[in-house]
């Protein structure tokens, strides 16, 4: 099994849908993977300090 943790760096300069689309792309370069995982905060929303 091979595994992939893609750690996405924050500029503030970069909307969402440009972090999104760059996540993306990031992951379709791992496809031959079995599992590729976000940081623990993609899922809290971690471009989302407004809220």
């Amino acid at each position: 099994m091979r595994a992939s943790l893609i750690q996405l760096s924050v500029d503030a300069s970069e909307s969402a849908a440009e972090r999104r689309l760059r996540a993306a792309f990031l992951v379709r370069d791992r496809a031959g993977d079995h599992l590729v995982a976000l940081p623990e905060l993609w899922v809290a929303g971690a471009w989302s300090y407004d809220r």
